[in-house]
């Protein structure tokens, strides 16, 4: 099940810190097979209610890209770079 959370700014990391099953500033590689432009605290809700999603990142533009694949925790990357902090949320579907 996915946590409610709040999307705050978060300056750029060097390393991922997830809380539960998501994490700020992280993405994964590939798997988009779907997306929609909603607000970060429906973007878990969205994925739920997507048969085949298994994860998903939502961006600062308001784009919850719905993903599908055999993804880890371990697999999400750091998206964050040093001209600009890239608000992103990203999520394991459990």
């Amino acid at each position: 099940m996915f946590a409610a959370f709040l999307l705050l700014s978060a300056a750029p990391s060097l390393s991922i810190e997830c809380n539960g099953n998501w994490a700020l500033g992280c993405d994964f590689e590939g798997g988009d097979f779907n997306q929609a432009t909603i607000p970060g605290d429906k973007c878990g809700g969205r994925c739920l209610g997507t048969p085949g999603c298994s994860h998903f990142t939502w961006t600062e533009w308001w784009t919850c890209f719905i993903k599908q694949s055999q993804s880890s925790k371990a697999d999400a990357f750091d998206a964050t770079d040093s001209s600009n902090t890239n608000h992103l949320v990203c999520d394991i579907k459990m």
